[in-house]
């Protein structure tokens, strides 16, 4: 089978973006991330960014889709699609083969399958009618609209735009799929844990708590952190005295621990559904399983 760009997943803490940033130095290639939240140029130590992963004995290896836009933005998946698809056109001319790491299921599952997307503008009425929505009005609301959801089990803003894109009735967009060589990263269960526990400390040496007082500090809705999930969401409920520090720390892992088992779900989805995944043991070290994928690329 031939394929036309290298796709490195697996759960959060799994090392993904250390073997991505390995291979594409290696390749003399570049990382395209697939990430809903680094595209945010405010967003740093909360979304994970590890910039500092990207430069090798000095050498900084290229990367696309990261701080791409601001917050005052909603940067979506019709955006990501706009985005990836000028990315693809680029290659046609450099014959470059990127690494992509994700990441978000629904940004890697467009680059999979080419979603029916639409570009629309924007409904700011419609959406904050959705806002209101109990979740199961919107799970309701989504099964009457025929929204293929495989993920009802994602946050309610995930739901939202399915709901907004499947009521949008403009002209669709020409998505063009890529065809990757597909790496997965796996680690015994306790052993991701240790590792979301070990790095969600690390974060917080790293100045995540600053990072989001600042943002609400500049003005920055809170409810807009909010729907960005997971570290943005338990921070602003703390500085909102909604949660106490121990309280915001306890239930942010055991929230991360449960996007981490949702993310092998879809992976396993994926790869019961026809993607062939080769999985290699994250317990190794970087470059001992960057040389196994070179192996095969080769």
């Amino acid at each position: 089978m031939t394929f036309d760009s290298i796709l490195v997943i697996g759960p959060t803490a799994s090392g993904k973006t250390n073997l991505a940033v390995w291979l594409a130095n290696q390749l003399d290639s570049f990382v395209i991330s697939a990430d809903s939240r680094q595209v945010y140029k405010e967003l740093t130590v909360g979304s994970g960014k590890d910039l500092a992963a990207y430069s090798i004995k000095g050498k900084q290896v290229p990367y696309e889709l990261i701080d791409c836009c601001g917050l005052d933005k909603e940067f979506n998946l019709v955006d990501f699609v706009k985005a990836h698809q000028q990315i693809k056109q680029s290659l046609v001319d450099n014959k470059s083969i990127p690494v992509i790491c994700g990441g978000s299921g629904l940004y890697i599952e467009s680059m999979l399958k080419g979603f029916d997307l639409f570009d629309e503008p924007l409904d700011l009425v419609y959406r904050k009618h959705l806002e209101s929505l109990s979740r199961t009005a919107l799970i309701d609301l989504a099964k009457s609209l025929q929204v293929s959801a495989p993920e009802l089990s994602e946050n309610n803003y995930r739901l939202i735009r399915k709901i907004e894109l499947k009521r949008y009735k403009g002209n669709p967009m020409a998505i063009e799929p890529y065809s990757p060589k597909v790496f997965g990263l796996q680690l015994p269960v306790q052993e991701r844990w240790n590792r979301i526990q070990t790095r969600l400390e690390q974060r917080f040496k790293e100045g995540m708590l600053e990072e989001v007082e600042a943002l609400l500090a500049s003005g920055i809705d809170p409810q807009r952190l909010i729907r960005l999930g997971l570290e943005y969401k338990y921070l602003v409920l703390y500085f909102q005295n909604k949660l106490s520090f121990e309280e915001m720390k306890n239930q942010l892992y055991i929230e991360i621990r449960k996007f981490s088992k949702r993310q092998m779900t879809y992976f396993r989805k994926l790869e019961s559904n026809g993607l062939q995944i080769q999985w290699l043991d994250a317990l190794q070290a970087t470059e001992e399983l960057g040389h196994i994928c070179l192996n095969q690329i080769k």
